[in-house]
């Protein structure tokens, strides 16, 4: 596709990506402008888990790829992967704490 002079383009980021400059871009003497970037999102407070608690400092917002930690309360299984990860201005799944039942013998 060929643009003239003026022609205008306009950026808009995948779901949990900000853009990072102007959305738009124009084409000026052969060259186009310099183009925005896609930053992935960070991720806000960690969900809270019953009977568990997080190692670490809880903090108010995550970088992508920054990583928490559940623990149980005594008396409690953890039921999937410990760990979570911020991932596009979201944390993946978290687990949950099964209360471990005592038989009698």
């Amino acid at each position: 596709t060929i643009y003239l002079a003026g022609a205008k383009l306009k950026y808009v980021c995948h779901s949990g990506y900000a853009l990072e400059g102007p959305p738009e871009i124009t084409c000026s003497m052969g060259n186009w402008t310099s183009a925005p970037t896609c930053l992935e999102m960070p991720c806000g407070s960690v969900p809270k888990v019953a009977n568990a608690q997080i190692e670490g400092r809880n903090k108010k917002t995550y970088e992508p790829g920054e990583t928490i930690r559940y623990q149980c309360d005594a008396g409690f299984l953890i039921v999937g992967p410990p760990e979570i990860i911020c991932r596009e201005g979201n944390w993946t799944a978290p687990p949950f704490c099964d209360g471990i039942s005592s038989t009698s013998k």
